[in-house]
This record gives structure tokens, sequence and C-alpha cells, in this order.
């Protein structure tokens, strides 16, 4: 949750320092969800998948999410 980087993105993905970019070298299935969506955009033409445009405040609306588990969340600020 929190997956773009907002104001730093470009910065901070041509620098390999995004935690999205890192967490991708370790997880076997990784999902991205964030308010911003030109963010989200540059990332799906950076070629990452499974990614959302949503507020974690309400994630229980997105059905996409609805009855998925996951091992781990993070709560990126």
């Amino acid at each position: 949750m929190g997956c773009v980087d907002s104001g730093l993105l470009t910065q901070r993905f041509d620098q390999n320092q995004m935690m999205h970019q890192k967490l991708t070298g370790v997880a076997g299935v990784l999902w991205g969800v964030d308010i911003d969506a030109d963010g989200i955009q540059f990332l799906r033409e950076k070629g990452y998948q499974n990614l959302l445009v949503a507020d974690i405040s309400y994630l229980d609306k997105v059905e996409v999410l609805i009855g998925e588990s996951f091992d781990v969340v993070v709560a990126a600020r």
C-alpha cells in the first residue's frame, strides 16, 4: 500500500530506490496499491503488474482484492 513515491517517483525509480522495486526481487506475487493514478501508470509503463489505483482507506470496496489473502502487507509512508 502506497507503492508510488509521489513527488520523488522518477528520481527514486532511476536510482532503484523504490521499495516496490526491491520487493519485486523477493516476492512471489506482488501487488501495488496507491491513490496516485499517474504514478501507477508510470509503473505500468515500466512493466510492473498487479497495480491498483485505490484509496487504502476503502480497500474493502476494491472488488479484485475481495477474498484475496496476503502473507505480508506493507503500508509505506
